[in-house]
């Protein structure tokens, strides 16, 4: 989520300077700070986030356990780990 917060408003600039390909970086910048709007979409990026995060990091373990076989020794394997990652992304 910090890493949302941090990105949002290069994303959003990105997006103003695509849809106004007159301003530079630094006029869209300015631009949207007067308006307010720099921050816009953050609630619903917070949201999804929450929700993705979540459900990532709840699939990962039962799907790694699943694909052990619930043996330790085939637990440390790497396409066990590469196979539950994949899976719960």
């Amino acid at each position: 989520m910090v890493a949302e917060v941090a990105t949002l408003p290069f994303d959003v600039i990105k997006v103003r300077m695509q849809l106004d390909r007159s301003l530079s970086f630094f006029q869209t910048f300015i631009a949207l700070v007067k308006e307010g709007s720099l921050f816009r979409g953050l609630q619903p990026a917070l949201l999804r986030q929450v929700f993705y995060g979540t459900i990532r990091y709840g699939l990962y373990p039962p799907v790694k356990k699943y694909l052990s076989g619930g043996h330790l020794d085939y637990d440390n394997l790497i396409l066990n780990h590469l196979l539950a990652g994949l899976f719960a992304y």
